[in-house]
């Protein structure tokens, strides 16, 4: 419809050839009014598409379950005791941050963390089954004395994401050195004798994750981050937006051991209690070094898309003092606004309105350029669109048009690709009426808007 409504005005509307801007190498070739300035050309600037989050996440199985078996300890002992455990548990990382896109003069990727967005976790639980025998030859005795459970949980937050060259590289938990009491019994055997027992446990409880790289693939290609200030280049998209697959990895490194202190004693009335025997039995569950890759974090960078035929155009023979129009449509396929200008490269008898471009998505905007020769001969100019397009931020379409003696002395316009259905029509001059049809093809597109 603007194209239409362009076309019809500069059919009907004739303008003063003072309201034209003289044509200058890299100006806009745009109609303006009297005292006014042309605007300046437009200036291609750095564009972002919308930021998207980053959330790395993984939960690594460490125990997944364990069981360990002590046996009767120590061997060969008249008072023995057998550990079970079975354990399950792991390690938990959260890293958060957001990535980014920006163009041109390449399309760039980024990713930035989020200050103590990062949490690592170490959170286990196990049941411990302790059973007792007491072998004096003429006296045996066995009894499974409890079955204990307990956890262990530590934690701590960090910078991400975890890469050289970042704040850290390596983030630690130790909750190691903690020791309880499990048991603590007594039992009479004969009268004023008691055999005690007591069980200790105290636990070496360690984890790490250092960070190694992150994979980052398009449907294209694929590329790493291997420092945290690193960026990657890829191909500009040709489609709404530009879908990758970010991937981090990392080692762990992980130690569970458990120490199991058992104290046998007896308490004899009007003696006291003394301590018969006193050992420890480790309990190894996990030492581990451990290379994993997060699950993939998938991003979706918007970009706008011009939609236009750049194979350029012939305006063929046109007399002097006639004009001929071109129309231009430029539709967005993309996902964010296309935006920009228009400018000439090169002189002649052409201009352009409007200067300005601004699609929405699944929006078609345009603009037109007019040939009106006042010289015999053949003239060539490049029509440039700088836009906010990465892939076409400096599209160049060349535009031809031959100026040649007419036969009679009418002024017409010639619409050399018609689509709005209207036919040029002689008028009063060769520029008496051209701003007030610009300003009706102005006043056009603001109501189709």
């Amino acid at each position: 419809m603007l194209l239409s409504c362009l076309s019809l005005a500069l059919a009907s509307t004739p303008v003063s050839v003072n309201q034209l801007v003289a044509p200058t190498l890299g100006d806009p070739r745009v109609v303006v009014a009297d005292g006014e300035s042309p605007p300046p050309p437009f200036e291609v600037e750095i564009h972002n598409s919308p930021d998207e989050p980053v959330l790395y996440q993984d939960v690594y199985e460490i125990l997944a379950p364990l069981t360990f078996d002590s046996g009767w300890q120590p061997s060969g002992s008249a008072i023995q005791v057998a550990i079970r455990v079975t354990a399950e548990g792991g390690a938990a990382v959260e890293m958060e941050g957001t990535g980014h896109l920006s163009w041109p003069a390449a399309v760039t990727h980024s990713q930035t963390s989020w200050e103590d967005a990062g949490l690592f976790m170490l959170d286990t639980s196990l049941v411990a089954d302790i059973d007792l025998q007491i072998d004096l030859g003429d006296v045996y005795w066995s009894e499974t004395l409890a079955s204990e459970s307990m956890s262990f949980y530590a934690e701590e937050f960090f910078t991400p994401f975890l890469l050289p060259n970042g704040e850290q590289d390596r983030v630690e938990v130790d909750a190691s050195g903690s020791s309880t009491t499990l048991l603590d019994l007594a039992y009479d055997i004969i009268t004023g004798v008691a055999l005690t027992f007591r069980m200790d446990m105290r636990t070496d409880v360690q984890g790490s994750l250092e960070g190694i790289r992150k994979t980052v693939a398009s449907p294209e290609e694929t590329q790493l981050i291997e420092a945290a200030d690193e960026s990657l280049v890829f191909l500009p998209p040709t489609e709404g937006s530009l879908e990758l697959s970010s991937i981090y990895t990392g080692t762990y490194e992980s130690l569970l051991e458990l120490v199991f202190t058992p104290v046998v004693g007896v308490c004899i009335d009007l003696l006291g209690c003394s301590d018969l025997a006193a050992f420890d039995i480790p309990v190894p569950l996990v030492d581990s070094v451990e290379e994993r890759d997060f699950e993939p974090v998938l991003l979706a960078h918007e970009v706008p898309v011009m939609d236009v035929d750049w194979t350029g155009h012939d305006f063929g023979k046109v007399d002097i003092g006639d004009i001929a129009t071109f129309e231009l449509p430029i539709a967005n396929a993309g996902s964010l606004d296309v935006m920009g200008g228009a400018n000439f490269l090169g002189n002649g008898d052409f201009t352009l309105f409007p200067a300005d471009i601004r699609a929405g998505q699944d929006e078609v905007d345009g603009i037109v350029v007019t040939f009106a020769p006042t010289v015999v001969g053949v003239q060539e100019v490049t029509l440039v669109l700088e836009t906010n397009d990465p892939l076409l931020a400096n599209l160049q379409i060349p535009l031809m048009g031959t100026g040649v003696e007419p036969d009679d002395g009418g002024t017409t316009v010639v619409s050399t690709e018609n689509t709005c259905g209207c036919s040029s029509s002689p008028g009063p001059g060769q520029w008496a009426w051209l701003v007030l049809g610009l300003g009706g093809v102005l006043l056009c597109r603001r109501e189709n808007r």
